[in-house]
C-alpha cells in the first residue's frame, strides 16, 4: 500500500485514500498535475492527459519526447497514436473527456505496448529552473533474453538488439500470458485469443476482423480495402499464401494461390456477396489476412416446439425450423437445441410454431441439421411504396431498405396495404407477410349444436375450424345439422354467422372443392378444374374426420381423398395459390404429442366435479366447474370447464378465449393405434417386472411416468410397487406402434393387506 505524509498537490490532502499513488506517480514522472500546483483529483480526465500517463509509464520522457510545454498536446497525440494507444478506438477524439470504458481501452492496450528506456542521460541545470538533456535522446524497446519475455508477444529484438522485447504486461504482471492461437473463440469459426494469470484461464475472446463487408464487393475493391487497412494477402516465392475460409461455422476450407490471383483481380461483383451477407476477414501479427468467416442467414419458420419433461434429468427443448434455400429451392429442416444453437433460451421462450426466425444454418448448406445461431428478427409495419429490384431496395414507411441476398422473395411488389417486414440483423429485408388480402374464407363444420346463451335463449352454434387453422365456436343463423364434417364458405353480421355451400370456379377467395385427390408431400401444385393451382408457402391442409380437425403446415401427403381448396390471387393474370386445403380423412401422421392431451378425472362420488369457480366474460359472470386434471404427469392449476358432468378420460386440450375454460365437448381422445394412443380399458391383468398387460396386451412401462390419482392413502409411483396391489385400474397414454406406456395414471386398486 503507498502511503505519504506530505501532501504532493495544494488540493490532494495527505490523508486523502488516492495522496500515496498521487505521491508515488508524481514522483515517477507519471503526472505533473496542471502545472499550479493542483491535481484536480476530482475533475475528468481527456484523452491526452491519460495518453501522456501512460506513456511516461511505458518509459518515454516527458522532456525528451516534448510531452510538456507548448506543444505538450500534439507531441502526446502523435507519440500515443504510434504506440497504439488507440487500438480498437478510431473513432475517439484524444482531446475530448473520456469515458470508463475508452480509459479501460487505453490502459489495455497499454499492458500489450512495449516498454522503453534510453541510454546513459545526465542533466544539467542552467539555472531559471531549466536544464538540458546530454546523452541519447532515442527511446528504445527493453528486450530479455528470459522466457517471460515471450508472454505477451514473442517479438524479437531489432537494431542491434537482443532477445525478446518486452510489453509493460511481461514486466509487471509476469504471470499474465496471451495465446495469439487460441481454439475459436465462438461456432463461427472465427479466430481467437486467450487469456490465462497463473496457467488459470480468463477468457477467450475473438480477434477483431481488419476488414468486413455486408454487401456486394469486387475483387478489386476488396485488394483496394485490405490494402487501406493496413494488411496484404501475404505471398512466398511469388505465390499467395493459403487462406482459410469458414462459412457458418463449417469446416475451412482452403483458398490458394490460383483462387485468390483471380479473385483480387476480378472487377465483378464476387458471388455469394450481397446485402446481410458478412464476410470477415482476419489477419495475424504480421498484418496477412490468414481467415475469412461467412455468416449467411436466413428466415425460418417454427414448425414445432418439444418441451422439456420434468421426468428426466436431460434438457429435452427443441425447436424444429424450416427454410427454404432460394437457390435451390429446397426446403431445408433444422433441429435446434441449447447445446448446438447459440440464442436458443431467448428464442424458445418467446416463439411459437408459425413464428419467423433468423437461424445460420451450419456450414451454410442444404444438409445442415442444426444451426450455429438463432434469434427473433425484427418486424416493421409498413405499405411498400416503391420498389428497385435492380439495386435490391425497396422504400416502406418512408425508410430505404436493402433486400437480403437470402430473402425467398424474387421480386417484391409495391402496394397501399401495410405489410410485415421481416429484418435480418444488419437491417436488411428478409421478407413480407403476403400482401394479398387472404383472410379466413371458409370454415369446417366440426359439430352443429344448441347451447343457452347469456339472456337463457336456446341459439344453434357450430364448432369448426377456420382456414387459417382456428378452431372457433360460432353462433350461426340456423341449425346446420347437414353441414357436419364438410366445408362451408361463411358470412358474418353481428356476430352471428351464415354458411353456403362452397364455390365451382378456381379465383382469389373462393373455396373449391374436388373428389379422389392426391397428392404426394413434396408436390408444388395440384389441378383444380384443370387449372394449374399452387399451394402457398404456408399453406395448412386441414385433416377433418369424425368431428375433428389436425392442423399441418406445409403441404401434406393425401391419398385419394375428398378435399376443399381455400384460394387465393392478387390480380387476374397472376398465378393462383391454395393457403389451406381441408383433407376429409385422417393425416397420414402427426405432430401431435402427450402435451396435447389432458386426462380428466371426475369424482365417483357426489358430484363429478369438485368446486365451482366464477369468471367474469364480456363484461358477465359465469359459472364454471373445475375438476382435477394432468398434463404429462403434472396436475393442471385452475382447470375447469363448462360441464357439470364429465367421463374419466382423455381430451385434447383446447382453451376458450374468452374465458380459459378448458373446451371438452367435441374433443374426447380415444385414438387406440399409432404413436398418440390411449388405453382406456383400464383392468390391469398383471405386472411382471417392467411390463403391464391390458386386455391381452403387453406394454412395456420403463420409463413411463407413474401417477397415483387414486383415493387410496398409498401412492404407488413404480411397477414394483404395482405388483403388490389387487383390482389394479389404469389409464394410460402409449405408442402402439412400439408398445411403450409414456404415462401411467392409477385409477384404483385393493392395497397389499
Amino acid at each position: 500500500k503507498l502511503t505519504t505524509t506530505i501532501a504532493p498537490y495544494s488540493d490532494v490532502a495527505a490523508t486523502r485514500w488516492s495522496a500515496g499513488s498521487i505521491a508515488y506517480c508524481t514522483n515517477e514522472g507519471i503526472i505533473a498535475g496542471d502545472g499550479n500546483g493542483r491535481f484536480n483529483p476530482a475533475a475528468s480526465v481527456t484523452g491526452l492527459q491519460f495518453g501522456k500517463m501512460l506513456l511516461v509509464a511505458l518509459g518515454y520522457d516527458a522532456e525528451i519526447e516534448k510531452l510538456v510545454g507548448n506543444s505538450w498536446a500534439i507531441n502526446t497525440a502523435k507519440l500515443a497514436l504510434n504506440t497504439d494507444l488507440d487500438e480498437d478506438m478510431e473513432d475517439i477524439s484524444l482531446s475530448k473527456e473520456l469515458t470508463r470504458e475508452e480509459a479501460a481501452q487505453m490502459a489495455f492496450n497499454a499492458m500489450k505496448a512495449n516498454i522503453v528506456e534510453y541510454d546513459t542521460q545526465t542533466n544539467i541545470d542552467i539555472g531559471g529552473g531549466s536544464s538540458i538533456v546530454i546523452g541519447n535522446k532515442k527511446a528504445y524497446n527493453v528486450t530479455t533474453s528470459r522466457d517471460w519475455g515471450k508472454n505477451i508477444y514473442d517479438d524479437e529484438a531489432k537494431d542491434g538488439g537482443n532477445g525478446y522485447i518486452v510489453q509493460f504486461a511481461e514486466q509487471y504482471c509476469r504471470d499474465l500470458e496471451l495465446n495469439e492461437t487460441a481454439a475459436t473463440a465462438d461456432s463461427f469459426g472465427r479466430p481467437a485469443h486467450k487469456w490465462s494469470y497463473d496457467n488459470d484461464k480468463v477468457g477467450t475472446y475473438a480477434d477483431k476482423a481488419v476488414l468486413s463487408y455486408t454487401t456486394e464487393f469486387k475483387g478489386t475493391e476488396l485488394a483496394d480495402d485490405i490494402d487501406d487497412a493496413g494488411c496484404e494477402f501475404a505471398k512466398e516465392n511469388g505465390k499467395y499464401n493459403d487462406v482459410t475460409v469458414v462459412r457458418n461455422g463449417g469446416v475451412g476450407i482452403t483458398m490458394g494461390d490460383t483462387e485468390l490471383q483471380t479473385l483480387l483481380k476480378d472487377s465483378k461483383a464476387i458471388d455469394g456477396t450481397g446485402n446481410g451477407v458478412a464476410i470477415e476477414f482476419y489477419a495475424n501479427d504480421k498484418d496477412e489476412v490468414t481467415t475469412i468467416v461467412v455468416v449467411a442467414t436466413y428466415l425460418g419458420e417454427v414448425k414445432s416446439i418439444k418441451k422439456d419433461k420434468d421426468s428426466t434429468k436431460a434438457d429435452e427443448r427443441e425447436l424444429k425450423v424450416e427454410w427454404k434455400d432460394n437457390t435451390t429451392g429446397k426446403a431445408v429442416s433444422l433441429t435446434l437445441t441449447d447445446d448446438d444453437t447459440k440464442g436458443f433460451n431467448d428464442v424458445y421462450d418467446n416463439v411459437k410454431v408459425g413464428d419467423k426466425v433468423l437461424v445460420t444454418p451450419v456450414g451454410d448448406n442444404t444438409a445442415a441439421k442444426t444451426a450455429v445461431n438463432v434469434a427473433i428478427p425484427e418486424t416493421v409495419e409498413a405499405a411498400i411504396t416503391k420498389v428497385n429490384n435492380k439495386d435490391k431496395e425497396l422504400t416502406a414507411g418512408g425508410e430505404v431498405y436493402g433486400i437480403a441476398k437470402t430473402s425467398n422473395v424474387t421480386n417484391y411488389t409495391a402496394d397501399t396495404d401495410d405489410v410485415t417486414l421481416y429484418l435480418d440483423q444488419y437491417g436488411y429485408v428478409m421478407d413480407a407477410t403476403s400482401q394479398s388480402d387472404d383472410g379466413d374464407k371458409s370454415v369446417a363444420v366440426l359439430k352443429a349444436y344448441q347451447t343457452l346463451n347469456k339472456d337463457g335463449e336456446l341459439v344453434p352454434m357450430i364448432k369448426g375450424v377456420t382456414s387459417d387453422g382456428e378452431t372457433v365456436n360460432w353462433e350461426t343463423d340456423k341449425l346446420y345439422n347437414d353441414a357436419e364434417n364438410k366445408v362451408r364458405i361463411y358470412t358474418e353480421e353481428d356476430n352471428v354467422y351464415t354458411l353456403s355451400g362452397v364455390n365451382s370456379s378456381v379465383a382469389d377467395n373462393n373455396t373449391v372443392s374436388a373428389a379422389n385427390v392426391s397428392i404426394t408431400k413434396t408436390a408444388k401444385s395440384m389441378t383444380l378444374s384443370g387449372e394449374k393451382v399452387y399451394f402457398a408457402s404456408d399453406v395448412k391442409f386441414i385433416f377433418v374426420n369424425e368431428g375433428k380437425a389436425t392442423v399441418l403446415d406445409g403441404v401434406q401427403k393425401v391419398n385419394n381423398k375428398t378435399v376443399y381448396v381455400a384460394l387465393s390471387q392478387d390480380e387476374s393474370t397472376d398465378p393462383v395459390y391454395a393457403t389451406a386445403v381441408y383433407v376429409m380423412g385422417t393425416a397420414s401422421n402427426t405432430t401431435a404429442t402427450s402435451d396435447d392431451l389432458v386426462y380428466v378425472q371426475a369424482q365417483t362420488s357426489g358430484t363429478a366435479y369438485t368446486g365451482v369457480v366464477s369468471v367474469i366474460v364480456d363484461g358477465e359472470k359465469e359459472e364454471f366447474y373445475t375438476y382435477d386434471a394432468y398434463i404429462n404427469g403434472e396436475e393442471v392449476e385452475n382447470f375447469y370447464t363448462d360441464k357439470k358432468t364429465v367421463t374419466s378420460g382423455f381430451y385434447t386440450v383446447e382453451i376458450d378465449n374468452d374465458s380459459n375454460a378448458y373446451v371438452l365437448t367435441g374433443n374426447e381422445y380415444n385414438t387406440t393405434e399409432g404413436k398418440l394412443a390411449v388405453v382406456t380399458d383400464d383392468a390391469v391383468a398383471k405386472v411382471v417386472d417392467d411390463v403391464l398387460t391390458v386386455n391381452n396386451k403387453d406394454y412395456d412401462i420403463s420409463n413411463a411416468t407413474i401417477v397415483d390419482i387414486s383415493d387410496n392413502s398409498d401412492d404407488i409411483g413404480s411397477s414394483t410397487e404395482m405388483k403388490d396391489v389387487t383390482n389394479l385400474k389404469v389409464k394410460m397414454i402409449i405408442n402402439e406402434d412400439d408398445m411403450t406406456a409414456s404415462y401411467i395414471y392409477v385409477v384404483s386398486y385393493t392395497p397389499a393387506p
